[in-house]
Order: structure tokens, then sequence, then C-alpha cells
């Protein structure tokens, strides 16, 4: 709501014509996110194509003002963006992730009157003193300790014990040495075979472990829902 995300106040990320949290991605130079499944099949699926697709559609549906130019306009699509398609996809997340621990967690910013009065702000506002989230330590620096209104943006923390990413890989290990798994033939087997050998310390960033959850999840959700890969 009140843009505290780095990729917010990355140049080079709202430079690019695609949604401004996968920007890193493609400028820092880590491997793609789907570079463990086959060029055959990346090629036919065209995601790619999908993504700039996706991102053009949903530029057309910001609400836009009169007038509004140049940086406001753009920081009006990008926090749209982040509202429609990101913070969903937290919310999501949480809701999952609460529920099975049995833990009920507020979210009182997401008010969707809240929301709706905020949202219109000008950008200028919301770094009004050349940090993020400048709006919201205004409106409550009388009442909030100093070590609070100071601090920097904590997104939630990916686990870093060594253990997840090496069950990763032996989980990997196993779909590519068995036949009867459903996403093998989806697999470039040999970029598959070089991940699981990267040593741990190389892939504990979150980009190359998404590489090896995207592989680990395709293959439980075709056996979960049974899909016969050969009959696509």
């Amino acid at each position: 709501m009140f843009g505290g995300y780095p990729w917010i106040h990355d140049a080079k990320a709202l430079e690019l014509p695609i949604f401004p949290w996968m920007a890193p991605a493609v400028y820092s130079g880590p491997p793609p996110l789907f570079s463990l499944f086959s060029p055959e099949l990346i090629g036919r699926l065209q995601l790619g194509q999908y993504l700039l697709d996706f991102y053009s559609d949903s530029l057309a549906e910001v609400p836009r003002l009169d007038g509004e130019q140049g940086k406001e306009r753009r920081m009006r699509e990008v926090m749209y963006l982040h509202l429609t398609r990101w913070l969903r996809l937290l919310l999501d997340r949480k809701d999952q992730m609460s529920m099975a621990s049995g833990l009920e967690v507020r979210v009182p910013f997401c008010d969707h009157r809240f929301v709706e009065y905020v949202f219109n702000a000008p950008w200028w506002m919301k770094t009004s003193d050349g940090h993020e989230k400048s709006l919201l330590r205004q409106a409550v620096a009388d009442i909030a300790p100093e070590m609070a209104l100071n601090r920097r943006k904590a997104g939630f923390p990916a686990t870093q014990d060594a253990e997840y990413d090496l069950g990763l890989k032996a989980e990997l290990n196993r779909i590519v040495n068995d036949g009867d798994e459903p996403a093998r033939p989806l697999l470039d087997l040999e970029a598959a075979r070089v991940a699981v050998e990267e040593p741990v310390e190389e892939a504990t960033s979150s980009f190359p472990r998404l590489r090896l959850e995207s592989a680990v999840r395709t293959n439980l959700w075709l056996k979960e829902y049974e899909v016969d890969v050969g009959a696509l």
C-alpha cells in the first residue's frame, strides 16, 4: 500500500515491460525460472509471450487520472499491479500457512476502504522524505517508537536452512531417475542433473531455488490431479 518493496524503487525494474517483481530475474542474470524444463516444452508453451500479454492486459485495467503523467502515472500502474497481482498471491499464501497452523492472522491494512483511500494518494506523498512508506511513518510519527519509524522494510523471510535445499535436490534427483514420475518427460534432464550437483551454497538465493521448486511442484501437481502427460 505504501511502496515498501525494493523493486518499486528500482529504476531498471520500472523501465522493463514486465511485472516489476520479476525484473531482477531478468537483468541480474540468475538462471530463468523454468530453465530445468525442456526447451521444446518452453517453446510450445510460449511463456515469454504469455507473460508479455498478461502484463499488457493488466496495464489496460489500471484506473487513470486525467492529466497524470510521468513518474506519477507509472507509479499508479505499479501500485495497481501490486494490489491486484502480487498482493493476491501473498494473501493466499498467508491464508494457507496460517490456517494450516490454526493461526488467525489479521491484515488491517487490507481493509477495502483503507486500500481505496491510500491507493489514490500521490506517489510523491508516499516517498516525500526520500524513503519508502513516508506517508505511513508520518501518519504515526506521534505514537510509534523511533526504532519502528526508522526501520527498513522487511519481507517474509525465506528459509535459509540448507536441509530444505538438500531436500529439493534429493526429490529432483529422484524424479530424474524414476521413469514413472510424470514430470520427467517435461524436464531438461541434463540441466536437472547439473542443478542437483550444484553446491547448496550457490542454490540458497531465491531464484535458483525457485527453479528446483518449480520442477518438484510440477511433478506433485501432475500426480495429485492424475494428469496424463503423454496425452498432451
